[in-house]
């Protein structure tokens, strides 16, 4: 990129020496950083995805070796990353080199980085948890003022990606999904049973006719399994074009890893899936069907002794039908309305009218605090005076953003247990940061610049 070129916000990663070969990446082109480019003084360098060397670069082949400007600095390309290597974010398209410098004690405190390591082989889990858990126990010993109350664990890298309240949305919507499977295999059970009925006469005649119990119960679960195949084979239809759909509207949201997809595995269980449920509903019909009763069935006229037992159970399979329909109506009104309440409850502002930009400054042109907060107090003191705008401030995170860190506290006179101090979000801002949220204060005042 020229110098003179227009700025362009993209996200880059900084990791130390290892990342690559901890998460299995060789670059298609050139290498991975090494552990000297991580000392400060030595010329920048970066690997890029191949997403931004291809939209960005023209997918230059002679791109190793050149430069580009970022924040300030002048970076050396390394190496390109393989099409479709993409780690969690979609839009994170530069990696370079984490330079964390001699370790400061005034800054023990800070904990801004995050640790991801691979299991060696033969070590499970729970001996890398533990492991970790006496390491923080020793580190709490030797610096007590920066991690009480701090304790070390290993957890999957799945687990930590999805939250607690995703997960259990999933579950009742599994959960959804498989009294919608109960009550369509019901319908159909109950469609076979009255079609047996039909069949009940034809059946007889079958029978008296030489054919085995076997052949007619083989005969009709053949046709059910033939049924659930028919289905099988319409709902994959379906379900590949609503997930090209989403693929449509979402796919430049989401991670690669995160995108929907019919894998073999969700076929194969689909299949199966598809498959006991024919076996399973079409199991009672066929039973009944195979077993008829020949001189009521064959003598004209007589058809109310033998189908009594059928019209029970096409009974039950329908008072059953109605019982999960009712709960699924019960749970599908309740997880609606849990969904209505996350997407449009009050979030405690008001968010009507209210705009949001994501600013960061160049370190090389912002070197200092001071420079930092001028450039901030003097650019919402101009956005304030805009035509239009009420109110303009600057915060670190957005109210309810997944991102606030948690940090503990003490109120004077109390006595708390250090291993387990109370903590609270701490969020940092400018002033006019309630009159933009349209927060009125009931006691005290805003901040202020003095």
């Amino acid at each position: 990129m020229e110098r003179d070129a227009e700025p362009e916000l993209t996200s880059v990663m900084l990791a130390s020496e290892g990342f690559f070969e901890t998460v299995r990446w060789q670059p298609a082109l050139g290498r991975a950083p090494l552990a000297e480019e991580e000392v400060a003084g030595v010329p920048p360098v970066a690997v890029l995805s191949h997403n931004f060397w291809t939209t960005r670069f023209a997918a230059d082949p002679d791109i190793l070796g050149s430069e580009f400007d970022l924040s300030g600095e002048r970076f050396k390309v390394i190496g390109v990353l393989p099409e479709g290597t993409e780690f969690l974010n979609p839009n994170l398209h530069i990696f370079a080199p984490l330079r964390l410098g001699p370790p400061e004690p005034s800054k023990r405190g800070s904990r801004a980085y995050s640790i991801l390591g691979r299991l060696a082989s033969g070590v499970s889990l729970a001996d890398a948890d533990r492991e970790m858990r006496t390491l923080s126990a020793a580190l709490a010993a030797e610096h007590p003022a920066a991690n009480r109350g701090r304790e070390l664990g290993v957890s999957p890298m799945r687990d930590r990606l999805v939250a607690p309240q995703n997960k259990s949305l999933m579950a009742l919507l599994q959960g959804g999904l498989v009294f919608v499977l109960m009550i369509a295999s019901a319908n159909v059970a109950n469609l076979l049973l009255v079609q047996c009925q039909r069949r009940s006469r034809e059946l007889a005649v079958r029978s008296a006719l030489g054919a085995g119990r076997s052949r007619i119960f083989s005969q009709l679960l053949i046709e059910s399994l033939a049924l659930a195949s028919i289905a099988l084979a319409v709902g994959l239809g379906l379900a590949w074009a609503a997930i090209r759909a989403l693929q449509a509207t979402l796919g430049a949201q989401l991670p690669r890893s995160f995108q929907p997809e019919l894998d073999v595995g969700v076929l194969l269980f689909t299949a199966a899936l598809a498959g006991l449920a024919g076996l399973l509903f079409g199991f009672v019909p066929a039973l009944r069907a195979a077993r008829p009763d020949l001189v009521n069935l064959l003598r004209e006229g007589g058809r109310s002794g033998a189908i009594g037992v059928r019209r029970w159970l096409s009974k039950g399979l329908v008072v059953g039908q109605i019982a999960l329909a009712m709960a699924l109506l019960s749970g599908s009104v309740i997880l609606v309305d849990a969904i209505e309440y996350l997407q449009f409850s009050s979030p405690g502002f008001d968010s009507k009218g209210l705009l949001t930009v994501n600013l960061q400054l160049p370190e090389r042109r912002h070197e200092t605090s001071e420079s930092v907060s001028t450039f901030y107090r003097q650019a919402a003191q101009r956005i304030s005076q805009l035509p239009g705008v009420e109110a303009a401030s600057f915060v670190a995170t957005l109210p309810r953003s997944p991102f606030n860190v948690t940090r503990p506290y003490s109120i004077e006179g109390e006595v708390e247990d250090p291993q387990t101090p109370p903590k609270t979000i701490r969020i940092s801002t400018t002033p006019q940061h309630f009159k933009s949220l349209g927060v009125a204060l009931l006691r005290g005042r805003d901040f202020s610049l003095a």
